[in-house]
């Protein structure tokens, strides 16, 4: 058994009574890493003076009227936030989501470069970015579907209803080519078809790096995080 069966990551600790340095005397705190490279924890019960609004006002209707807490000692100017989810089972279903995706997408890209002879890209860095790029901008209108939306379920139906006609337009149907002028129309302004021509050009080597592709899916990303952010900041009752 290795010596980090003992982490004590996740845990509290309480200070004994006899402890006199002033730093820690009192006092409880979370350990929140703990392994052979060494520990971090925030102690948990010393409020300063100072209220939240005052220092980030960004997170005053989350956090309400509450001081900022000293911490520790290590690190006096730096910010950390503790929080939860309020559905755990949903935090998890995220993390087990992104995970399986990541994996099948690898193992996808795997058996098409053995099974049908797919090149490896010709601008990895550059296909990499789009890629990555691409997955941001289309969490992002997911979660902001989620925000505007009464609940998951909705969620998800109305994500599938805007996906694949997005997926058909923007790729994976019929070609530019055999679309009639109107249909072609739509598909050049969905930021699905931007996505796609921007993975296929990096990774196949069909042109110059069009900076057109990046800055539409870029901006897609921002205004949806935006959109989110101000839901999920606003106060309650607005």
């Amino acid at each position: 058994m290795g010596a980090m069966d003992d982490s004590l990551r996740g845990k509290l600790l309480v200070a004994s009574p006899s402890l006199a340095d002033p730093n820690f005397a009192r006092t409880v705190a979370l350990i929140t890493e703990h392994n052979d490279e060494g520990a971090m924890g925030i102690v948990l019960n010393r409020p300063s003076d100072t209220a939240v609004e005052d220092v980030v006002p960004e997170l005053a209707s989350a956090a309400g009227e509450g001081p900022v807490y000293i911490g520790g000692p290590v690190q006096p100017h730096a910010l950390v936030v503790l929080a939860e989810f309020a559905d755990p089972e949903a935090a998890a279903w995220i993390v087990v989501a992104a995970t399986l995706s990541v994996v099948g997408m690898a193992v996808m890209l795997a058996t098409a470069h053995v099974v049908y002879g797919v090149p490896t890209a010709t601008d990895p860095d550059q296909t990499f970015l789009a890629i990555l790029l691409a997955t941001l901008t289309y969490v992002s209108i997911g979660v902001l579907l989620g925000l505007v939306l009464p609940n998951a379920r909705a969620a998800q139906g109305v994500g599938l209803a805007l996906f694949f006609p997005s997926f058909l337009l923007g790729g994976g149907g019929p070609p530019p080519d055999a679309m009639p002028s109107v249909m072609r129309s739509i598909s050049d302004v969905l930021p699905m078809t931007q996505a796609v021509r921007a993975i296929q050009h990096a990774w196949l080597g069909l042109g110059p790096f069009s900076a057109g592709r990046f800055v539409v899916l870029t901006a897609t990303l921002l205004a949806t995080a935006a959109v989110s952010a101000r839901l999920t900041t606003r106060p309650a009752g607005r």
